[in-house]
């Protein structure tokens, strides 16, 4: 008996659902002489490299997970390690794991947008939160979790992916859009992770009085101790509460150019910015924590 499955990546509509969405593979075979069916079989490596040539590879798009969610089933059930590995890997581009990695992909972003500030809907561009946080779960991808949360959590509860790409959008879902907010797709998300998401927000937030706090205590060596005081004081408390995202503010607040045009001394914004950023990088370090990840 001829034994094989045929795989093709490339095939779309009904079928691609069956073999994309569950990870597995459908075989069908014709009756051969005798009325018994006969299977193909493939050679594994030309399937193997069919895998891998075939799959979307598009860097910091929304719908990567959902693309290839089925091939990184596949491949974790067949134990293609390689395979498994590469897509990993690459999915790992979108939802970095370290402060550095993620300025670059923010920047990325701003650039993007930048370019392309003619287009209504800037969302259809960067990568989505929600969608990344379930192809995790369900394919054992911690490592992006800190970063898809933490980008979850910046966006508003009302920005909803599918509300914002309907045939009448709501003008204010429209206007936020064209500011360049995002959205996500909240519907993706279980009760676990909608409520490690309410802990992580509140975390944030407690966090971030912490850092503004010990920033009385990088004044010791203050050529101007009463006025740069004052301005600390007073930039801490114009500090918008609304603002969602930490990481962007402790980055670009507190550079020691920007202090020093609010009129700090050299020591004071030399000091505060070395230990904002210091302080930068354990918040990011603590993301996992701040969620309840590791639990």
């Amino acid at each position: 008996m001829d034994y094989g499955v045929g795989l093709e990546m490339g095939l779309r509509g009904e079928w691609e659902d069956v073999l994309i969405s569950r990870g597995n593979v459908v075989i069908s075979a014709t009756a051969g002489g005798g009325g018994v069916q006969v299977f193909r079989v493939h050679n594994y490596w030309s399937l193997r490299r069919s895998c891998i040539s075939t799959l979307p590879f598009e860097r910091f798009h929304p719908d990567t997970p959902s693309r290839i969610g089925g091939v990184l089933k596949l491949a974790t059930k067949d134990q293609i390690e390689h395979l498994r590995s590469q897509i990993v890997k690459h999915i790992g581009t979108d939802w970095p794991s370290t402060p550095s990695h993620w300025d670059v992909l923010e920047d990325h972003i701003e650039s993007t947008k930048r370019r392309n500030r003619t287009d209504s809907i800037f969302d259809t561009r960067p990568p989505e939160p929600a969608a990344a946080i379930r192809l995790a779960r369900g394919c054992n991808i911690p490592g992006i979790l800190p970063a898809a949360f933490y980008h979850l959590s910046r966006i508003h509860p009302e920005m909803d992916w599918g509300e914002c790409r309907g045939v009448t959008v709501p003008l204010e879902l429209l206007s936020n859009l064209r500011k360049g907010e995002r959205s996500a797709r909240w519907d993706l998300l279980d009760k676990r992770d909608l409520m490690l998401l309410l802990h992580g927000i509140r975390n944030i937030q407690w966090s971030e009085v912490i850092i503004y706090e010990s920033m009385e205590t990088f004044t010791a060596e203050c050529t101007n101790a009463k006025g740069c005081h004052t301005i600390i004081k007073s930039f801490c408390r114009r500090r918008d509460k609304q603002d969602r995202d930490p990481l962007a503010y402790l980055r670009d607040r507190f550079t020691s150019s920007r202090l020093i045009a609010d009129k700090l001394c050299d020591k004071c914004a030399t000091t505060i910015s070395t230990c904002v950023q210091r302080n930068r990088q354990t918040f990011w370090e603590e993301l996992p924590n701040l969620f309840r990840l590791s639990s």
